[in-house]
């Protein structure tokens, strides 16, 4: 089952996909490095996602244990 990383631009509600859990949240995190501001993450409904308060605990998570 895909995963997807919903997200906004401005006014616009994007959507990415990605083939596994690792997959869309390296993406959610390279689109928050991005400027982007990622509200859901998961493979259903809006509802059944990782929130925004969880991603912001993986981004932390994510950028701390990269190099540099």
């Amino acid at each position: 089952m895909p995963w997807r990383v919903q997200y906004r631009d401005g006014d616009q509600h994007l959507i990415s996909r990605y083939p596994t859990p690792e997959l869309a949240i390296a993406g959610a995190c390279g689109l928050i490095d991005s400027g982007f501001h990622v509200f859901a993450i998961g493979t259903g409904e809006l509802s059944d996602s990782i929130g925004t308060a969880e991603i912001a605990k993986i981004y932390d998570l994510w950028d701390r244990a990269r190099p540099g």
